[in-house]
């Protein structure tokens, strides 16, 4: 789904995709879709270009281009250290808020948990 909103927003906006901030959030989310499937050359390729763009569209000391940075650091000191083992775990911790569990796998919210627990799912 990532890589077919990348392309649409491609097709319509051209070039000037690059920049444009839906567009960026596509790419991060498909960065992050790479790292909890442990596809880490590919994740960091993805975040590189986020960064890229959001550093053009909104500056360099902006925190969406300061948590980009942050997280391609961890990224890159993963890579070096070859922290994955023969278990497939995300490179990086997952941030606060998250709607990812830590395996990488979508956490139950709060409403799903209370409706089982009535029974009601």
């Amino acid at each position: 789904m990532y890589q077919r909103a990348l392309l649409g927003y491609e097709k319509a906006l051209g070039v000037n995709f690059k920049i444009y901030l839906p567009a960026l959030n596509t790419m991060r989310g498909l960065a992050s879709l790479y790292e909890c499937q442990a596809d880490l050359p590919q994740a960091k390729l993805m975040y590189t270009k986020a960064l890229n763009g959001y550093t053009k569209a909104v500056g360099p000391d902006d925190s969406r281009s300061k948590r980009l940075r942050e997280r391609l650091l961890a990224l890159d000191s993963a890579i070096e250290n070859n922290t994955l083992g023969g278990e497939q775990e995300p490179a990086v911790k997952l941030p606060e808020g998250s709607r990812l569990d830590e395996r990488g796998r979508p956490a139950r919210s709060k409403r799903h948990k209370l409706l089982q627990r009535l029974g009601l799912r």
